[in-house]
């Protein structure tokens, strides 16, 4: 008992975001830590989040945990489902969660997928929040309201197990999605200002840092990959740079210490065979290129990452990339062992490529782009082809995914309808990793 008031005692002088390392230590930490088991949980949670972090101003959505709202508010640890943290990531209020725009849209379906495709009554679509704020494509001609999926599972299975007389409940329901859709607009305008607050002073702080250089030293940094990176987190996310300013500070400063003995990959170019013909599969560099994508595919995940030893996204900029990556284009000597490729060769290829896209170097075909995967060969006839309008048909093959857009969707058959109907499924390249990079040996 007395070491369960003591890490409770301990928790109470955690950030919000240690406290989440905590519960995946183990069971009990995780039981302590929770509001429906122990009730002095929720003012943990909410000391946590007014003590440690910006977000001190508002309490959590009415049917929202103190717990999830700080998981919520977390914005270091990236996208929920891809964990990325390049990405800029959004709350979205309504259903719940923290994202990027690439892992929210195959959670959801669109209108017009609803009312289209699937014939659903506007009457049943009243009853359902869409995802709040809306989900902003860059492709304005594909800038739909998007739902949730689950929720509008739950509003369908309610009208199929409904009697005659479910008036008063509709009615109710109708009340309950208005009030939780004002409710996430609240919290979004709530989120939009502190946002654009923290940016704000976000740059006074930069600005103020980067006076106290020389022009010379401040030409250096921004040239500098590490830095850029960490520039372009801070970007996505200014709320923790506010909160931990000291930290960020000093890594800068270690990065300038070191700053002359990096070099930087600026105006090369490469270029590298993507089709080996019956010679070149016998010439020792393309043998060693193969023998990368296989490591590489042992060790990527799609997704969902589903093996402890996947330790790299197939979203990873390495893969936009790799065929230009100097130690990929003339691979280094090696056993190519597990051991050798996951402790040096891997690390130098995410190194390369963060170089390369620092630089501005054009990248070659991306295997996750419809155009990119397109253009090369060794996919165009592999089922990794999705229908990005009703996300439900695919992953399937050019020829069918084309089919399916005209006959459902009253699409034509230019390319401009294949490339806006259709998107590349993760999980699909990855199972055809080798063909992304290489077309088969033709006999």
């Amino acid at each position: 008992m007395e070491d369960v008031k003591t890490f409770i005692s301990i928790c109470y002088n955690l950030r919000p975001i240690d406290l989440l390392a905590m519960v995946c230590v183990c069971k009990d930490f995780k039981n302590i830590l929770d509001e429906r088991i122990n009730p002095l949980a929720e003012g943990i949670w909410r000391n946590s989040r007014i003590n440690f972090t910006i977000f001190k101003d508002n309490e959590p959505p009415s049917r929202m945990s103190q717990q999830t709202f700080a998981r919520l508010l977390t914005f270091e640890k990236g996208c929920q489902f891809c964990k990325s943290k390049m990405k800029s990531c959004t709350i979205y209020w309504n259903p719940g969660v923290r994202s990027c725009k690439e892992c929210i849209i195959p959670k959801t379906f669109s209108y017009q997928l609803l009312r289209t495709t699937l014939k659903i009554d506007m009457e049943i679509l009243e009853l359902i929040v869409p995802v709040t704020p809306n989900i902003d494509l860059s492709n304005s001609e594909l800038k739909l309201t998007y739902y949730w999926i689950e929720h509008v599972k739950n509003v369908i299975t309610f009208f199929m197990k409904a009697n005659d007389n479910i008036q008063h409940a509709l009615n109710n329901l109708k009340i309950e999605a208005k009030n939780i859709y004002n409710e996430a607009k609240d919290y979004e305008d709530w989120m939009n200002n502190l946002h654009e607050m923290y940016l704000k002073r976000q740059d006074e702080i930069f600005q103020k840092f980067c006076s106290e250089m020389s022009e010379d030293t401040l030409l250096r940094l921004e040239g500098d990959s590490e830095f850029v990176i960490m520039k372009k987190e801070i970007q996505n996310n200014p709320f923790f740079l506010i909160q931990d300013w000291s930290n960020y500070k000093t890594k800068i400063l270690q990065i300038l210490d070191r700053i002359n003995n990096v070099g930087s990959i600026t105006t090369t170019t490469f270029t590298v065979t993507r089709v080996p013909n019956k010679n070149q599969y016998a010439d020792e560099i393309v043998q060693k290129q193969i023998r990368i994508i296989k490591r590489l595919r042992r060790l990527t995940y799609g997704s969902v990452r589903v093996a402890q030893n996947q330790i790299i996204s197939i979203r990873d900029l390495l893969y936009q990339y790799l065929p230009i990556c100097p130690s990929f284009v003339n691979p280094p000597d090696g056993d190519y062992s597990q051991e050798f490729f996951i402790g040096k060769l891997l690390p130098t290829l995410r190194k390369e490529a963060e170089r390369l896209f620092l630089a501005e170097v054009v990248a070659p075909p991306y295997i996750l782009d419809i155009e990119g995967a397109l253009l090369v060969g060794g996919l165009k006839d592999k089922s990794v082809f999705e229908c990005n309008v009703c996300h439900q048909y695919g992953p399937t093959n050019l020829k069918k995914i084309k089919s399916h857009l005209i006959s459902c969707h009253d699409f034509d058959s230019s390319h401009k309808s294949l490339v806006l109907g259709t998107k590349v499924n993760c999980d699909s390249v990855l199972s055809n990793l080798f063909h992304a990079f290489f077309l088969k040996e033709e006999n």
